[in-house]
């Protein structure tokens, strides 16, 4: 932490009559499996979910052979705590309080301290375990789904990406950390066996037929397991859709009175996953029925048996002590198994969903299609300042350095039109001069042409991170000193809002002209810290005029050589239309810029208009003044459409 953002911080707790609480120590350098994933993203495959759980596993694999050995240190050593127990017990009542003795009890002393060191570097190892397991998959599906956001929208709901990002990721590190634990087990278990053997066939042969048989019994019962918890998994992400879309329709939902309507669809989902809960808790239950009943039954029996052999003499008393001892461990290792069986009906359920949204593929691959042997176009023949754009099934033209205004009959005839010119899916079939945008790969096309549609998309994070977009800076990763400073402060302000520290950037100039001439000053002086204020998800904080505004503005600061705009302005009043109109030439003027709107606004402000017909073909072109006659039959006939 930087000692501007601990002054800060600590300004703000004044403010709010917080007081920090002290903190401990932390490292200065943490080791590089106990920190968040970074670099190169895991690819995950979407073949199969065996093939998600091998390469998972493969992601965890230094983490899961670092914390084994310490988790059968500790595991072995608490198998062996009966052992020395019995052993001193023998030695103590053969020779009382000898040498032998306290040999013996220096033994036990070491086992218990070797135990706790090994659990607490085993535990500290699960956490490496869990950030491989659980946090690379997730930062993966994070970036795919970042790249194919239309493609999964129109195959997955909201409810299911969520879910596969958050509740499947957790089923996935959960089962990683399972590994090191159900391997330590296994050893545990056979020490004892043998440990048992060793002293006593009779006593061992329990062990050696009672656990397995419980295994058995414990996978018999984790079949079913898998459809019930599937059927839950499926219902919670069909509640979280209804909750996802009453968030982004709030607004909506309380204009037209609809809160009842959404209160009665909640009420439906949360009764549907009720139920499936209950019907998962079965089988849940008796797995933890024989988990506990089985370690209690061995230790009836082996008390039981044991007493006897002590009777008889061939057993000695610490024998005995040291066989309960092992008993009552048992029920550790039968824990570790009712978890391992419960997680792997949950992984497969998590990892088959895993693959099923990793095998979506993206609208438009990034790579090129040439038609030729020579590989991608190149784009240093292309001056994309002076390029001219054209469509080729209906051979639309956008001349270069223009600002052109575009009018058609339907709204999504002309949003069809731009989203061709953005590339936005593999059907777009329009030439840059005489190269085609097919012969290019996507990243190329869209480096230069941006789009700009009529839904305002605003993301969380500052003013300035949403108007520069991709040149935004990525933050710095925060201390556990400055996180939870934060998070103290988050509670106590009882806003959305978040400390507010400074960060200029050299492009400020640029972005506050560009709010300008989208004339969303307002949205300055609304947020506390100005272009270092926050932006709540989606801009909740933010009017819909605003948002689209704050949109219209991330647009005009991209400095993109062509621009696309959707309908820039149809959630404002007129009186700010003129004024954003006003301002179009300044902020495009002599760079290629397709504005398709009916807004005559704007129209007057282009270069250029071109009128299309429902069928997409071309009846007029020139300026406002000229063809204003077919602008206001275009416009007039789609008024009567909607009426």
């Amino acid at each position: 932490m930087t000692p501007e953002v601990e002054a800060r911080l600590n300004e703000e707790a004044q403010r709010l009559g917080v007081t920090f609480p002290p903190m401990g120590r932390t490292p200065r350098r943490w080791w590089r499996m106990w920190k968040v994933p970074t670099g190169p993203v895991l690819d995950l495959p979407s073949d199969s979910g065996k093939a998600v759980r091998q390469r998972i596993v493969a992601a965890a694999r230094s983490a899961i052979i670092f914390s084994l050995p310490f988790h059968i240190l500790g595991t072995v050593c608490s198998a062996l705590v009966p052992w020395a127990m019995g052993r001193a017990l023998d030695t103590v009542i053969a020779t009382g309080l000898s040498r032998a003795f306290a040999v013996d009890a220096g033994l036990f002393v070491l086992i218990v301290v070797l135990m706790a060191v090994g659990d607490a570097t085993g535990h500290i190892g699960q956490s490496a375990v869990y950030n491989a397991a659980a946090l690379t998959p997730r930062r993966a599906l994070g970036h795919r789904t970042a790249s194919r956001a239309r493609a999964l929208s129109r195959s997955h709901s909201t409810g299911d990406i969520v879910a596969v990002v958050s509740t499947d990721t957790r089923a996935t590190g959960q089962y990683g950390e399972l590994i090191a634990e159900g391997l330590s087990a296994i050893a545990s278990v056979s020490l004892i066996a043998y440990l048992m053997l060793s002293q006593s066939v009779t006593m061992g042969l329990l062990v050696l037929f009672g656990v397995p048989l419980s295994l058995m019994i414990l996978a018999a019962v984790s079949r079913p397991l898998e459809k019930r918890q599937e059927k839950a998994r499926d219902e919670e992400a069909s509640l979280t859709t209804v909750c996802a879309d009453a968030v982004q329709g709030l607004r909506i939902l309380r204009g037209i009175g609809g809160e009842k309507s959404y209160a009665a669809a909640y009420h439906r989902q949360s009764e549907a996953v009720r139920a499936a809960s209950v019907h998962v808790a079965g089988p849940i239950a008796l797995l933890t029925t024989i988990r506990v009943a089985v370690p209690l039954i061995l230790s009836v029996l082996i008390v039981g048996v044991g007493a006897t052999l002590v009777y008889r003499g061939q057993l000695s008393s610490g024998q005995l002590l040291s066989y309960y001892g092992y008993a009552i461990y048992l029920r550790y290792p039968m824990w570790i198994a009712k978890q391992f069986f419960e997680g792997w009906a949950r992984v497969r359920v998590a990892t088959r969903r895993i693959a099923q949204l990793c095998a979506v593929p993206p609208d438009i691959a990034n790579t090129a299609r040439p038609h030729s042997d020579e590989g991608e176009a190149s784009t240093t023949d292309i001056a994309w300042e002076d390029a001219q754009l054209r469509i080729d099934h209906n051979d639309l033209n956008l001349k270069p350095r223009l600002i052109t205004g575009l009018v058609t009959p339907k709204p999504a005839l002309g949003q069809a039109i731009a989203r061709a010119y953005g590339y936005v899916d593999e059907t777009a079939d329009f030439h840059i001069d005489s190269v085609a945008a097919s012969d290019l790969s996507y990243d190329t096309v869209r480096s230069h042409i941006v789009l700009s549609e009529a839904s305002p998309q605003v993301f969380s994070g500052t003013l300035r991170d949403d108007l520069l977009a991709a040149q935004a800076t990525i933050p710095t990763a925060q201390g556990v000193t400055e996180n939870i400073r934060r998070l103290i402060l988050d509670s106590a302000s009882n806003t959305e809002d978040t400390v507010i520290i400074p960060a200029p950037h050299p492009r400020d100039g640029e972005l506050l002209r560009a709010l300008s001439w989208a004339h969303a000053d307002d949205v300055l002086s609304s947020l506390p810290g100005g272009l270092d204020g926050y932006l709540n998800e989606k801009g909740r904080n933010l009017s819909g005029g605003q948002r689209q505004r704050v949109v219209l503005a991330r647009a005009y600061a991209t400095n993109a050589p062509i621009l696309i705009l959707v309908d820039p302005t149809s959630a404002l009043d007129s009186h700010t239309e003129a004024r954003i109109g006003a301002d179009l030439q300044s902020a495009r003027g002599g760079r290629t810029t397709l504005v398709v709107t009916q807004s005559p606004h704007l129209l007057r402000h282009c270069d250029e208009i071109v009128v299309l017909d429902t069928h997409g073909v071309e009846i007029a072109r020139g300026t406002y003044d000229d063809i204003a006659d077919s602008i206001e039959r275009i416009a007039g006939k789609k008024e009567g459409g909607t009426q």
